[in-house]
């Protein structure tokens, strides 16, 4: 009998203990709730009510004006400061001003915000029906112009993309990567590339330093070819004088038949 009576009040305490556990979990989470609904209504009411927005400050820009910016980013003073929406002013601000490559928002004290901009640049530019869109190393579309601008690289492809300004152009990754391969090597040897036609890729053509048509073959040996390339216009200024034009063919070129072709012409 005492045997039973010690279980029972082993048995009893257990119960009273988990009971208690019971007790004191169910007290936690109902302080949790609260907690959890007070943080959601103080964000609530920053959002809508406390700290509106008196200054506002844009750093980093140089295309467009401070107020270009601000318009565009859709934030006026009397916003609240945490109601705004980073993602949504950045995608707001490098859709409407293309130049603008990313956005941060910095919040100052309680009544302030600041809009820190990196701008992009023109690296290329694409012909879409006769007119030039100019793009930036991640083609993101900057600027339409009526003739091809100065300082840029034309890209030809087999198929014309679709062009929108401030969208990225949607390319195929094997030109992507067929572009970045030979400007790359073309950057490196100090050749100013004019334009680069990717559309036959067994027969890759380049504008060089407005003065040569290059006939590049297919990409393989590429290395190579810049490499005779640049030993090639050497030898034509010498010759042939700094001002002389002509068509260069590489396209037969090999690591066993090193070989290049000019034959100098008014138009090239």
């Amino acid at each position: 009998m005492e045997f039973k009576e010690i279980e029972n009040k082993k048995s009893n305490i257990v119960k009273i203990k988990a009971k208690r556990r019971r007790k004191k979990m169910r007290v936690a989470a109902v302080l949790l709730a609260i907690f959890a609904l007070l943080a959601c209504v103080m964000w609530v009411l920053c959002c809508t009510v406390f700290f509106p927005i008196k200054t506002i400050a844009v750093k980093g820009n140089g295309v467009y004006t401070t107020e270009q910016i601000i318009s565009a980013s859709g934030v006026t003073v009397g916003d609240k400061l945490f109601g705004v929406s980073e993602n949504r002013v950045e995608k707001a601000v490098t859709t409407t001003l293309p130049y603008v490559k990313t956005l941060q928002i910095k919040r100052n004290l309680f009544d302030s915000i600041e809009i820190k901009v990196t701008e992009t640049y023109d690296v290329y530019c694409f012909n879409n029906n006769g007119v030039f869109y100019t793009t930036d190393a991640d083609y993101k579309a900057l600027k339409e112009f009526s003739q091809k601008p100065n300082g840029v690289t034309e890209i030809i492809l087999t198929k014309q993309p679709e062009i929108k300004l401030g969208h990225e152009i949607e390319i195929d990754e094997n030109s992507v990567d067929l572009i970045k391969q030979i400007m790359r090597i073309f950057n490196y040897s100090n050749l100013k590339i004019d334009y680069l036609n990717i559309s036959n890729t067994s027969s890759i053509t380049a504008g060089i330093e407005n003065r040569f048509s290059v006939n590049l073959g297919s990409i393989e040996n590429i290395s190579g070819k810049t490499e005779h390339l640049c030993a090639m216009i050497k030898e034509i200024n010498v010759k042939n004088g700094a001002e002389s034009t002509g068509k260069i063919d590489l396209s037969v070129w090999t690591s066993q038949k090193r070989e290049g072709y000019f034959e100098e012409t008014a138009n090239f």
